[in-house]
């Protein structure tokens, strides 16, 4: 069964995860192309959410690095083991260019994953009284749907964007190659399954037009 949550704009937050130059930019550490070309359709429905009111968060990856706070990071991403990506200080973990916080936007620092592990995040979403999140960024099944699960096992209601959120390959380790497009149908198939309302950007901006005009401020 396919579920559907209503979008109420005080009650709702907008988290854009890890859209950030490492990820982003052409020729970063872990670029995932995807996530670049998503960037106008994104941009479109920040823009909407913020004409009703709906408060954007803005989630970046970062760290110390080296042995100090890299942890089992190190062990999976050659780039954070050599300090080349997440790093505080950097570029690299800043917000992309075409893609920057606006007035009145939030922007959260993780050190995992997910956007609730060793963050603030929960405790902005409790005090503004926010029961609805919806979730986009990169990379889909890893950084957006850890995101996405915790959300879920704190009851709030997620609503995962299918083409706001970008995959990347990945290789042969042991199992087969995984295409891009591959990795996108699983992730966004469970995700509706068991954790979220999925739906694509244009169908979360026509709910918005169809907010009655006392739903904006």
């Amino acid at each position: 069964m396919k579920v559907k949550y209503p979008i109420v704009p005080e009650k709702t937050a907008m988290i854009v995860v890890d859209m950030q130059n490492d990820f982003v930019k052409e020729g970063a550490p872990i670029e995932i192309p995807r996530a670049r070309d998503m960037v106008p359709r994104l941009n479109r429905l920040l823009n909407a959410c913020r004409e009703h009111d709906i408060l954007v968060i803005y989630i970046h990856h970062v760290i110390r690095g080296g042995d100090i706070d890299a942890g089992r990071l190190a062990d999976h991403h050659e780039a954070v083991r050599n300090s080349k990506a997440i790093i505080a200080g950097t570029e690299n973990v800043e917000i992309y260019d075409g893609l920057k916080p606006h007035p009145g936007d939030l922007l959260v620092a993780k050190p995992r994953y997910s956007a609730f592990h060793g963050t603030d995040l929960e405790a902005i979403l409790r005090s503004k009284g926010f029961d609805t999140l919806i979730i986009s960024g990169t990379v889909t099944d890893v950084c957006c749907e850890s995101t996405a699960r915790d959300a879920f096992s704190r009851d709030y209601k997620v609503i995962f964007l299918s083409d706001g959120n970008a995959a990347g390959d990945w290789p042969d380790l042991g199992f087969g190659p995984v295409s891009a497009d591959e990795v996108q149908r699983v992730a966004l198939t469970v995700l509706a399954m068991c954790f979220a309302q999925v739906s694509s950007i244009d169908e979360v901006i026509a709910e918005l037009e169809r907010l009655p005009s006392g739903a904006k401020a």
